[in-house]
């Protein structure tokens, strides 16, 4: 359509495909590839896991996913999939929590666009905390997806909160398959925000779903995470290496083991410490997410697109952009010339033979 569009991304970036799509350098050595759940310090067995991981999916890109692009091309459709042509990415991260790395001028961090001022709770909500008392309430969610729970892992949860002092909130579509003591409370929704901000939330149970993430880091709670899947695991990693979080790992995991997880956080005051630095980094900025990702949208809008921010690296495939052709004509030349070089010192080599033997018969004459 010739509409100039800003791609979003709900997940922090993902090294290999921000190469493919924009072209931002990312290097495997310090730079965590998804689903790796590694930190940015790497030992060397985990560099070469990582490497090996970063290079699989490149190769995997390539042949099943780019190759379709001229075909969607034929027939109508887009041939963008991933935001190849999009004027300016919106990436929901902040360094704050994310580990450091090189980003084009076309790509801008906007990590925490739900998060904000916990608004007034309702009153249901306000009793129930001020009740827990002194030891507070630990709030429990594995995100909108988590529709249901096999009654194993709802007696584990269930098991694990029996052992608390505190209370908890439990965010769970339907009921549990388990019995619950009475400082459990099981609701559908919750004000997540909202709670997060209120100082009676000592510890927050999450899979680390994005935008969950962000508001807890936003308000300075202690976290146990436990990553399910995707992303998660990478989140998870993140807050860990922050000291703001302690993991557990579900296929693994006993009611006791989470029990103490929660102890952990609550009691260690290193891990409040640590949620309330980042947190105050995380609000240090002119602007809001929000803001700032209206002034960049605005912005493309009155430029009628943003090409001058657009790095001509766009234009390359991936094997001109990895010098692959250049690596190739030169190690082509450099045999070329081992080769040549090899052919003349043996031709020397002979001739000087030849003379060196002429030169001996004449003098043994």
């Amino acid at each position: 359509m010739g509409v100039p569009y800003v791609g979003v991304s709900a997940i922090m970036a993902i090294p290999f495909l921000s190469q493919l799509t924009s072209r931002t350098p990312a290097n495997p050595a310090y730079i965590p590839e998804i689903t790796t759940g590694s930190d940015h310090v790497m030992s060397f067995s985990e560099r070469v896991i990582h490497f090996s991981t970063c290079l699989l999916y490149l190769v995997l890109f390539n042949l099943v996913v780019d190759p379709t692009k001229e075909l969607r091309a034929q027939h109508g459709l887009d041939s963008s999939i991933f935001c190849e042509d999009a004027e300016l990415f919106l990436i929901n991260t902040h360094f704050a929590l994310d580990f450091p790395r090189p980003l084009l001028p076309n790509t801008r961090t906007v990590g925490g666009l739900t998060t904000g001022p916990g608004r007034p709770l309702a009153m249901e909500w306000i009793e129930f905390l001020e009740s827990a008392g002194e030891d507070g309430v630990v709030l429990f969610s594995m995100g909108s997806y988590a529709t249901g729970i096999d009654e194993g892992v709802a007696g584990l949860f269930a098991g694990a909160f029996a052992q608390l002092p505190q209370k908890v909130i439990w965010k769970l579509n339907g009921k549990p398959s388990a019995t619950l003591t009475p400082n459990v409370k099981v609701v559908d929704w919750i004000p997540q925000n909202d709670l997060l901000g209120h100082p009676q939330i000592k510890a927050f149970v999450y899979h680390c779903g994005m935008n969950g993430v962000w508001e807890a880091v936003y308000h300075g709670v202690p976290m146990v995470a436990v990553p399910l899947f995707a992303d998660q695991y990478d989140n998870a990693q993140r807050l860990v290496s922050r000291g703001m979080a302690v993991k557990v790992d579900i296929t693994t995991l006993t009611s006791s083991e989470l029990a103490q997880a929660i102890h952990t956080v609550i009691s260690d005051p290193s891990y409040k410490s640590n949620a309330t630095r980042i947190s105050a980094i995380l609000r240090d900025s002119p602007r809001t997410p929000t803001e700032e990702a209206v002034d960049w949208i605005e912005y493309v809008i009155r430029h009628d697109g943003a090409k001058h921010l657009r790095s001509a690296a766009l234009d390359l495939n991936i094997f001109q952009y990895l010098l692959l052709d250049v690596i190739a004509v030169l190690l082509l030349a450099f045999i070329t010339f081992m080769i040549i070089l090899y052919c003349s010192c043996r031709l020397c080599f002979r001739g000087c033979k030849r003379l060196y033997s002429g030169s001996s018969k004449v003098k043994s004459e």
